[in-house]
């Protein structure tokens, strides 16, 4: 009995962390403004970067001027942005038409002890692109690398309004598997339990 116990409690532990590792896409900046985010906003009105915030950029195309910041990815250069306390949410303003067609922007996730993920969608339109992890899958660094998406050799990008920091939903959900897992579980110990007392008489 005390082994179902530990597997039916393993299963409930593994079925919440599979449901827990999400991220969720907006193309839409309202819509990821409004899902309760809250954190900065760089604009980059000038040279002088948020508190908290570096970009190193292994091109030398790298700028801020005219209030946005003007990046070339190439397959040997990256940018990262890396953040002073933990976040799960990012998203900006792009624009990859200065250079015309070019590959897109992959997208790769840092961890404090180092792991990384890359992220399933790339950026390769012009427009709000942003995304939110759920609230275990904290991050200090985002990573900008060349996409795969179209046959040019470069991404000439520009970005502005860069919003990051923390979303903190207003309710996380059970997992209707944890309930069907614990009902189980409560229905094998009472089981259990007047199999025990019917032997004792």
């Amino acid at each position: 009995m005390k082994k179902m116990f530990l597997i039916v409690i393993g299963l409930m532990i593994h079925i919440g962390l599979a449901n827990a590792s999400t991220v969720e896409f907006y193309d839409n900046e309202a819509l990821f403004e409004a899902s309760h985010f809250s954190g900065s906003l760089e604009d980059f009105n000038d040279t002088t970067l948020s508190t908290g915030l570096t970009i190193n950029a292994d091109s030398s195309s790298y700028a801020i001027s005219g209030g946005v910041m003007n990046d070339i990815l190439s397959a040997t250069d990256s940018t990262t942005f890396e953040f002073g306390s933990a976040i799960n949410a990012f998203g900006g303003d792009f624009d990859l038409s200065p250079g015309g067609i070019g590959m897109g922007i992959e997208l790769t996730m840092s961890f404090f002890l180092g792991s990384e993920t890359v992220l399933t969608q790339q950026i390769t339109d012009n427009g709000f692109f942003g995304f939110i992890t759920d609230s275990t899958t904290l991050f200090n660094k985002v990573i900008f690398s060349l996409g795969n998406n179209y046959s040019a050799g470069l991404e000439t990008y520009n970005l502005d309004n860069l919003r990051y920091g923390l979303h903190t939903p207003s309710e996380v959900p059970v997992p209707a598997a944890v309930w069907l897992f614990g009902s189980a579980l409560m229905g094998l110990f009472g089981a259990s339990r007047r199999k025990s007392t019917a032997v004792a008489a």
